[in-house]
C-alpha cells in the first residue's frame, strides 16, 4: 500500500481513472514478467510422491504456501497475480476445476471442498490466460494505495472483502 500510495502522489497531475488505469498496466506487466521457480525433485529422495511434493515443498517459499494451501483449502492473498493457481495447477497436480477465486468482488458459485483463494485486493490476470473460476477476469477496482483501501471502506462499510478477512481472522 505504501509503495503504491508513493506511485500515486508521483503521478497525482494525472486524473483519478488515469492514474489507476496506469497503475494497472505497471501491475499487469509485471505479473506477466513473473513465472514460477523451476522445479528440482531432489534424486536422492526416494519414497512416495507425497514426500516428494514436501520436499520440493521446503525448496521455495511459494512452493511452502502452496504445498501448505493444498490441505487448509482457503487462503486471503493481497497479490494481484496467480501465481498460487498456477503453482497449484502445474507443480502440485491440482486439477484445475478444484480451485476457485474471488477477484474483488465476491464470486457466487457452489464451493463444496474446493480450494478457495481470495484476491482482496483486486486480481490482473497473465496476457493470454483464459478466463475460468481458477483464473477470473480482471478485477474492475484494485485497492493500490492507502487511499484507495479507505475510499473503500468509505464506500461500502460492510464490503465481502473485509467480511471474509474477518471470518477467517477470527
Amino acid at each position: 500500500l505504501e509503495s503504491g500510495q508513493y506511485v500515486k502522489q508521483l503521478i497525482s497531475s494525472a486524473e483519478e481513472d488515469v492514474v489507476n488505469d496506469l497503475l494497472k498496466e505497471i501491475i499487469a506487466y509485471v505479473i506477466n514478467k513473473a513465472k514460477l521457480p523451476d522445479v528440482i525433485f531432489d534424486k536422492e529422495i526416494k519414497g512416495t510422491a507425497e514426500r516428494d511434493m514436501r520436499t520440493v515443498a521446503e525448496k521455495n517459499t511459494l512452493y511452502a504456501v502452496t504445498y501448505l494451501l493444498k490441505k487448509v483449502r482457503r487462503a486471503i492473498t493481497y497479490d494481484y497475480h496467480s501465481l498460487i493457481q498456477e503453482c497449484l495447477i502445474k507443480v502440485f497436480q491440482v486439477p484445475e476445476r478444484e480451485i476457485v477465486t474471488h477477484a474483488g468482488a465476491w464470486t457466487c458459485t457452489d464451493c463444496t471442498n474446493e480450494i478457495q483463494i481470495f484476491h482482496v485486493h483486486g486480481f490482473i490476470p497473465r496476457h493470454g490466460q483464459r478466463e475460468s473460476r481458477a483464473f477470473p477476469k480482471e478485477s474492475t477496482k484494485l485497492i493500490l494505495s492507502e487511499d484507495s483501501y479507505y475510499e473503500l471502506e468509505q464506500r461500502e462499510a460492510y464490503s465481502w472483502t473485509n467480511s471474509i478477512q474477518s471470518y477467517y481472522l477470527n
